[in-house]
């Protein structure tokens, strides 16, 4: 007889829970599960305290009054837990960016020189600096003894046999150039050298297409693109290409281009590059996560765990329809996801609080600080102490995997 009064009034405070329920599947939270007041289905987390207590969550006392401490309750036969209501709710994820790039406009910013780069040491001739026809050359690599002689800087001997590669610095036109020289024999005489490397660099100027392609009269060299703005497809042969980028569009200034030909020399020079492109904004993926209503008997209380400001010890307080989110939790699997299978699994999870995570993500999650006796009675003075510390559940404690690990069952 007792079974079916109960089971009835289950059934009568269930009829108020309708409309919250269809709140709760449209994405905002509501106090209970039409599962939880219908059934004595309902369930409570389990873990540890600091001791190594098996230990569940419950309310003081067993009380449903607002105000009341959520403490870790003895875990063992005969000292069953009252229920809670797990109930699951959606929120949507950060909204995602992309771009799909249709068209770049390129303009040179200054005219290309014809420049040698080289990871050599620069070797100084031991005198006065070798010239030819004015301008300054300086060894860069050898495989013997640098030395200079005579002292007016006509030539560069070697101490021993071996190769020589020289650069000559050229700056008639007001740039800084080099070009590259390379003598077998003892001795190299400054003039007889030959003439320096100018293929030009041509930069595309000409208007419309997706597809961007710079030139040299070398054939067999390389391009590289230094400062070309994230996600711009390019190819060593020297396209850029819109029609696989994703830049951001807008103006970029600055952006390099660096040719380097078979024989080592380099051309560099800058440009504009203006990025056209479509911008789409997608929704952020569905997020779950859980509210606790005490639910003594399988009944629902209108009270949900709560965790004042956010961290710290947790109450009980008047459920909020989800407006308040320190009674909202996340459920954080063995990867570290927001999971929805609390209820479904019996794995363990960490229980985040979705308030005190926005403070510190590596410390806002459930954990029962406490290396009393759960079962022996405290004052609420002592369960709130924080040292020693009591047995109110917190919601500071570690999000580190393995610790702080709670399981969801009757």
């Amino acid at each position: 007889m007792s079974t079916i009064r109960s089971k009835v009034l289950a059934a009568a405070a269930s009829l108020t829970l309708l409309a919250g329920a269809g709140v709760a599947a449209a994405g905002s939270a509501s106090a209970s599960s039409a599962g939880c007041a219908f059934t004595n289905g309902c369930a409570t987390l389990h873990g540890t305290d600091a001791a190594s207590h098996a230990v569940a969550m419950d309310a003081k006392r067993q009380s449903s009054a607002p105000g009341t401490l959520i403490i870790g309750y003895p875990d063992i036969p005969g000292d069953g837990a009252t229920s809670f209501d797990a109930v699951i709710h959606y929120t949507n994820g950060k909204k995602t960016t992309s771009y799909q790039d249709t068209g770049f406009t390129l303009s040179p910013t200054f005219t290309s020189v014809p420049c040698l780069l080289t990871t050599d040491p620069a070797v100084t001739p031991a005198g006065t600096p070798l010239t030819a026809g004015g301008n300054i050359m300086t060894v860069k690599s050898t495989t013997g003894t640098v030395t200079a002689s005579p002292s007016s800087g006509s030539s560069i001997v070697l101490g021993g046999a071996g190769s020589l590669t020289i650069d000559e610095q050229y700056a008639s036109d007001g740039t800084s150039c080099q070009a590259a020289y390379t003598g077998t024999v003892a001795q190299f005489t400054a003039g007889t050298e030959g003439a320096p490397d100018k293929a030009p660099l041509t930069i595309p100027t000409s208007p419309g297409g997706s597809i961007w392609t710079f030139l040299d009269s070398d054939t067999g060299g390389t391009f590289s693109f230094p400062g070309l703005p994230a996600n711009v497809s390019w190819t060593p042969g020297g396209s850029l290409t819109a029609d696989t980028s994703t830049a951001v569009p807008g103006t970029y200034s600055n952006v390099g281009v660096t040719y380097t030909a078979p024989d080592g020399a380099v051309w560099t020079a800058t440009f504009t590059l203006k990025v056209s492109g479509i911008k789409t904004v997608n929704p952020g993926p569905n997020i779950p996560y859980f509210t606790f209503v005490y639910a003594k008997g399988g009944v629902w209380s209108n009270e949900c765990v709560t965790a004042n400001n956010g961290s710290g010890g947790l109450v009980l307080q008047t459920c909020t329809l989800g407006k308040d989110q320190n009674q909202d939790f996340y459920a954080l699997d063995g990867t570290g996801a927001k999971s929805a299978a609390l209820q479904t699994s019996s794995a363990a999870f960490r229980i985040q609080n979705v308030i005190a995570a926005v403070t510190s993500a590596a410390d806002s999650c459930l954990t029962d600080p406490s290396s009393l006796d759960p079962a022996t009675p405290q004052t609420d003075a002592a369960d709130v102490a924080a040292s020693p510390a009591g047995r109110q559940l917190r919601a500071d404690g570690s999000c580190t995997l393995g610790v702080n690990e709670w399981t969801w069952a009757s």
